[in-house]
């Protein structure tokens, strides 16, 4: 018989003192005097690596006071778990594996490598429903797939409901925790409940660590852990055929834990998440009490919810064609769920690692930001969004949240964790700069700004306002200089800050620092990428990051300069008759930027695309692909002078989403065929809050 745990009480004891002590697996078992289970995995097996970025879906249960979990998906199976923030992974993966399919038949099946996998969302929420079905070799497996979050428990809720299934098979889940973002040096071990066994798996490294609880709601006929790469439940299929033999006991190391039950129509896998494992287990207890048709039908009720009271509070809804209303909604949905709920209007820039130009996956990174971090700049294209469709709390929440991002010498952070903790912090002067267009456009609607908010905004306006012009980065947060998208926020915040002439002071070092006068694209004036010295003209060249090719920089152009069209759709109102040059530098600039020979636009089947600058090596095999947002900018001119062009941008830019309708952060392009480029982001919160105001464009025809 194995030596294991009698209870979660005894567990929770000898977890807790593990963390205390920090000592190696046999000192934990000797100090606490846990007889050594039977069967311990030693084996070091591979190094962690994170899923692949371009995510199917992303999902979370509606509102604040939910639970703190929330999922992505990637090759049609569960990737990353987060829990109890939106920053903090705590689970690879999970999926199903096939075996004991008859003689002659595969020795096992995968669901990711084998199935043929279709995925779509339930009901216009973001709840997961994937197909799978693998027709092969006298076998016929078909299942759909549901994966919720317990509105009322901190639990992912996954179902899989199977219409064709050998008998005699076995089903055996396989899960790879991170626990804590950590995928190096978990540990987990086998614990007996009154519902059965189950597997607790926690960080052993962590000062205060977050435990998570597996168990499936169905009779197991074994539960057992292993290293990844070494006696892992895959390795063992792979070797054997079978779960040849179980460990109780494994780590700290990259681990997976493995359950296997017989073939029955449904199966129900439930993971919970708390800070102690009694906390996970309790939770787990809870959402066990309740049916997965119950648990769905709260999950759709509380984003059904949100939906009506955006359109009560956007009536302009109501003006859009049915399609283009349903998935602007979604797209506010895809923003709400990257929003952190322990501290609101922290919106991350997408549920991602992005691994370019490798493309292999990134690392186990302790500490891996990633996208899973949160940008003043995507947080206002955010927050803007949630605008248009009156959602005023996110949107304060958001300003709120800006303020906490502030460093202690007075600048925004380049890039921060959810809690305002800085991971990066290069100076950007549009991140600068944002939060002072998003508290004038929160006055505009009447928002009450305190004083001490008040005064986090009096600092930004000195700093933008006493600026030269310079950013150390500009949008793409690779090169300093005097960039015209940066100059363009810039001076939109000192408009809208009551400040017309810094705005116009800024409009004079673009057309001074970042314009080419003389060639050699155009003969005609026109806004260049970045000026490092604010000299276009002067013949330097830059290096494009990632490993790219020198360029000049008269050469180097991107679409930044549309910045203009969208904060002043009337120069000449704004700047009289300098607004008359920078109309001229603007057309002209848009000829150089939509001419094909220029290396950013191109068509594919009829589609108008953008790099994000010439030469762009930010990408797989460092060939940065293009990307739909850009598309969306592109449309910019258009909009200022008529906003019905709104319905057509969207329609245009809805075509370039992924068949679970994501909009991915940039494509990649073969054979006239358009799909998510791998380990880019998918998806790009950005881009989807730019949905929203395309449609609110169009609503205003």
């Amino acid at each position: 018989m194995k030596q294991r745990c009698r209870s979660l009480a005894t567990i929770a004891t000898v977890l807790s003192s593990a963390v205390v002590s920090l000592v190696p697996q046999t000192s934990f078992a000797a100090r606490i005097t846990l007889k050594t289970p039977e069967r311990t995995s030693f084996s070091r097996g591979v190094g962690h690596v994170w899923p692949d970025s371009a995510k199917e879906l992303v999902g979370t249960a509606y509102g604040p006071s939910t639970s703190r979990v929330w999922f992505t998906t990637n090759s049609g199976i569960v990737t990353e778990v987060y829990y109890p923030r939106i920053d903090r992974p705590q689970v690879a993966d999970l999926q199903v594996l096939f075996s004991n399919l008859g003689e002659g038949k595969p020795t096992f099946l995968e669901e990711k490598r084998d199935f043929t996998l279709t995925h779509k969302t339930g009901a216009n929420t973001p709840r997961a429903v994937i197909r799978g079905s693998y027709e092969k070799n006298g076998i016929s497996i078909r299942f759909t797939k549901e994966v919720i979050v317990d509105p009322a428990s901190p639990v992912l809720r996954v179902r899989y409901t199977f219409d064709s299934i050998p008998a005699e098979a076995r089903v055996h889940i396989l899960q790879k925790p991170t626990a804590d973002g950590d995928g190096a040096r978990d540990v987990a071990r086998v614990a007996e409940t009154d519902k059965g066994p189950v597997l607790v798996a926690w960080d052993d490294e962590a000062r205060s660590p977050n435990y998570q609880v597996f168990a499936v709601n169905s009779p197991t006929e074994s539960l057992s852990v292993g290293s990844v790469g070494a006696d892992d439940g895959w390795q063992q299929l792979n070797r054997f055929g079978r779960i040849a033999y179980e460990s109780d006991s494994v780590g700290p190391s990259n681990i997976a834990l493995t359950a296997t039950v017989k073939a029955r129509r449904e199966l129900d896998i439930l993971v919970g998440f708390g800070g102690s494992v009694d906390d996970a287990y309790d939770a787990l207890s809870r959402s066990r009490e309740s049916t997965f048709d119950t648990v769905r039908l709260a999950f759709d009720a509380g984003w059904n919810g949100y939906y009506s009271s955006l359109e009560a509070s956007a009536p302009w809804l109501a003006k859009l064609p049915a399609e283009i209303k349903k998935d602007t909604l979604w797209s506010a949905s895809v923003v709400k769920v990257h929003e952190d709920k322990a501290n609101p209007g922290a919106i991350v820039a997408s549920l991602s690692v992005p691994d370019l130009p490798a493309g292999q996956g990134a690392g186990d990174g302790k500490g891996t930001g990633g996208y899973r971090l949160v940008w003043a700049r995507d947080l206002f294209k955010s927050a803007a969004g949630l605008m248009r469709l009156g959602d005023l709390k996110t949107v304060t929440d958001t300003l709120r949240f800006m303020s906490r991002q502030e460093m202690p010498d007075g600048r925004i952070a380049q890039n921060t964790y959810v809690d305002g903790k800085p991971y990066w912090v290069a100076q950007q002067m549009d991140q600068e700069a944002y939060p002072l267009i998003l508290a004038a456009l929160l006055k505009e609607k009447g928002v009450q700004i305190d004083s001490g908010m008040q005064a986090f905004l009096d600092r930004r306006a000195a700093i933008v306002a006493n600026s030269n012009g310079y950013t150390a980065q500009e949008r793409w947060e690779e090169e300093g200089g005097f960039s015209p998208n940066t100059l363009a926020v810039m001076a939109a915040a000192m408009q809208l800050s009551g400040r017309p002439d810094k705005a116009a002071k800024f409009l004079s070092v673009a057309l001074e620092k970042s314009v080419v006068r003389s060639g050699p694209l155009s003969s005609r004036p026109y806004f260049v990428r970045i000026a490092q010295r604010g000299l276009p003209d002067a013949g330097d060249w830059l290096q494009i990051n990632n490993g790219g090719p020198w360029i000049e920089e008269a050469k180097q152009i991107d679409g930044g300069f549309l910045e203009w069209a969208r904060w002043f759709p009337n120069p000449r109102a704004s700047f009289a008759s300098l607004g008359d040059e920078l109309s001229q530098v603007l057309e002209n600039s848009a000829s150089v930027y939509a001419n094909p020979n220029n290396g950013v636009a191109f068509t594919v089947r009829g589609l108008p695309l953008y790099r994000r600058y010439n030469l762009d090596a930010y990408g797989l095999k460092q060939q940065g692909g293009p990307w739909p947002i850009l598309t969306a900018e592109s449309f910019l001119p258009r909009l200022a002078l008529d906003s019905r062009v709104g319905i057509d941008a969207f329609r245009t830019v809805r075509s370039l989403w992924t068949p679970s309708r994501m909009c991915p952060e940039q494509l990649s392009v073969e054979n006239e065929t358009l799909k998510a480029m791998p380990y880019a982001a998918t998806p790009l919160v950005w881009c989807h809050a730019e949905m929203i105001e395309l449609a609110y464009r169009g609503a205003a025809r």
